[in-house]
């Protein structure tokens, strides 16, 4: 059996753009909607205000985190998003991110009309502590 010929070398189309593996250069576009936008932007769009009540689920499937009143929600939504474990860590050794504590979840449904600043970082939840 003789051995295969090598295919074509493919080079960059005009303006540096990698090939599309068909050969043909209008295939290629640039990233559009949630990919192409960076995620601080993307974790901005589900920071909000919520109730407590909102929030009951999320605490009974153990996904809910309290984020210290002196950190920002997005710099650690970021943080959590990209795995920079190295800065969690620190916060979690430090106390600024915490589960609710039982006294937490005892108190909270008491108060009504209780509101978080919460952010979504799948699966989590992060919330800011009401002052006391």
């Amino acid at each position: 059996m003789e051995p295969r010929a090598a295919p074509p070398a493919r080079t960059a189309t005009a303006g540096g753009r990698p090939p599309c593996p068909d050969g043909g250069a209008q295939a290629w576009r640039p990233l559009s909607g949630a990919y192409a936008a960076p995620m601080r932007e993307q974790l901005a769009k589900t920071l909000g205000e919520v109730f407590w009540t909102d929030l009951r689920t999320h605490t009974a499937r153990d996904a809910v985190i309290v984020v210290a009143a002196d950190l920002d929600l997005l710099d650690v939504g970021e943080a959590m998003a990209a795995n920079d474990t190295a800065a969690v860590e620190a916060w979690i050794a430090a106390g600024k991110l915490t589960k609710p504590t039982a006294a937490d979840l005892a108190r909270w449904p008491q108060q009504h009309d209780l509101r978080f600043l919460s952010l979504v970082v799948a699966p989590f939840v992060l919330i800011r502590q009401p002052p006391s």
